[in-house]
């Protein structure tokens, strides 16, 4: 993923409402926030938030994906009739 990726949400009328409720306390004298400030800083503290919950979860070493008994066939082009 590049650092630009971008990722759309949809979100209720109520959600948003709560979302622009906090532009005028994030907007600093030199620039506006706007929802994508807001919404990324959201992302961040909840994040920040659920990490430390999990933090015993997130320890655990992963199993490579894939091992799970039997390798994975293999796709090929389809042959055509001759």
């Amino acid at each position: 993923m590049s650092p630009k990726d971008h990722v759309a949400v949809r979100l209720d009328n109520a959600t948003l409402v709560r979302v622009d409720a906090l532009r005028e306390v994030l907007t600093t004298p030199w620039r506006e926030a706007t929802r994508s400030d807001i919404l990324r800083a959201l992302i961040l503290k909840g994040l920040e938030q659920l990490e430390h919950e999990h933090k015993a979860a997130l320890a655990k070493p992963k199993k490579p994906a894939g091992d799970g008994g039997a390798p994975a066939a293999k796709r090929g082009r389809k042959k055509s009739a001759s």
